[in-house]
């Protein structure tokens, strides 16, 4: 990534990018000293996270002088011209884009249909730009290693289907780059302090941050910010 002159960073998803605790999306601003907007919601699909990136673009005018990342989630063949559409306009604004996913964009299944390999291709320049996605990188596409992981560094029986801060990190240095000192050691701290509340307050009845009051998770957040 370029960091001259960059004023703005945008950035699109789903909860993997705007949660109860910082994401990758607060990493990277931290990281580039920029202000960022952070559009991603729970349980967006492909369609809406489109959307909400024209309409932002609609209301904020991306420039050459802007970072948008764009997390994809699990989609079907169709979604693909979703993927072609975004960067179209990325590049039409020259604006620098990145895109990355929750999970596989496109599940073993679609990818391998005879039908749909001619369509993959025709879509090949956009959809080669998805990185390898949280899943993969960090769990090797599998959702119990992160609920181990979870076990062992935030406590008793807690399952969170989404990165914690510290997962966040890693996907971010193995996929982009290696951040700087300052920001890591900011993530780090975030995370031990989301580590002891969760651990004080982690019972039968609160085995994620679902079953946290509104009240609860925003003294969280409000504490632990990067």
């Amino acid at each position: 990534m370029s960091t001259n002159k960059i004023k703005r960073l945008f950035s699109f998803g789903s909860e993997f990018t705007n949660y109860n605790w910082f994401t990758w999306a607060e990493i990277l601003a931290d990281d580039l000293s920029i202000p960022l907007y952070n559009y991603g919601g729970k349980n967006f699909n492909n369609r809406e996270i489109f959307d909400c990136v024209m309409k932002t673009d609609g209301i904020y005018k991306f420039t050459s002088n802007d970072i948008v990342v764009v997390q994809w989630v699990q989609g079907n063949i169709d979604d693909l011209s979703l993927v072609k559409a975004t960067g179209s306009l990325m590049e039409l604004k020259q604006t620098e884009y990145h895109f990355i996913s929750s999970v596989p964009f496109l599940d073993q299944k679609t990818r391998n249909s005879e039908s749909n390999r001619k369509v993959i291709a025709s879509y090949h320049e956009y959809f080669s730009k998805i990185q390898k996605d949280f899943s993969t990188v960090l769990w090797n596409n599998d959702l119990e290693k992160k609920y181990r992981d979870d076990f062992q560094s935030l406590g008793y029986l807690f399952k969170d289907p989404t990165p914690n801060p510290i997962q966040h990190l890693e996907y971010f240095e193995r996929t982009f780059w290696k951040v700087n000192p300052k920001t890591k050691n900011s993530v780090q701290r975030c995370h031990l302090l989301w580590t002891e509340k969760i651990k004080s307050n982690c019972t039968k009845n609160k085995l994620n941050l679902d079953s946290y009051t509104k009240e609860e998770l925003f003294e969280l957040k409000d504490t632990t910010n990067l």
